[in-house]
């Protein structure tokens, strides 16, 4: 019985050995496969889309959210074009409402900036989404936009 058992736990420490192996060559070729990556040119940022101030240029935004529609802050930026404008669906918006905001451009070109339009109520702020039976709390963002028709 004492030898049996011997045999079952070196067969079970053999079989773990060879899954550890197995791994770790998959992980040296996914490693090697990763080393093959050549980056010839850092991303630039161009400007800084919503917020009032940008700290690393350290220069008033463009859009300047805040002031014109009491947003001061949002995450993501899903975009996607209808007829001649190009729409960002943000998430998790933060300012005078919450939400989820969405905003417009009608630029072509992103080299001296991106002007965005909010939706926004009558008195300026911004409107957030609202989609009904989605909750849209946090992590509950836009992912996609799409057109239909005209």
């Amino acid at each position: 019985m004492k030898n049996r058992l011997l045999v079952i736990l070196f067969s079970s420490i053999m079989i773990i050995l060879n899954i550890c192996d197995s791994i770790r060559a998959g992980a040296d070729k996914e490693y090697s496969l990763m080393k093959k990556v050549v980056i010839s040119k850092r991303a630039v940022k161009i400007s800084q889309l919503v917020g009032e101030y940008d700290r690393e240029l350290k220069v008033p935004t463009q859009n300047l959210t805040f002031s014109r529609y009491k947003l001061s802050g949002t995450d993501l930026g899903v975009p996607f074009r209808y007829k001649d404008r190009t729409y960002l669906l943000f998430g998790d918006s933060f300012g005078y409402r919450g939400g989820d905001a969405i905003a417009y451009t009608t630029d072509r070109s992103p080299e001296d900036g991106i002007r965005l339009i909010f939706i926004h109520d009558k008195k300026g702020r911004y409107k957030p989404i609202k989609i009904p039976g989605i909750d849209q709390a946090g992590f509950e963002v836009p992912m996609e936009g799409t057109s239909l028709g005209d």
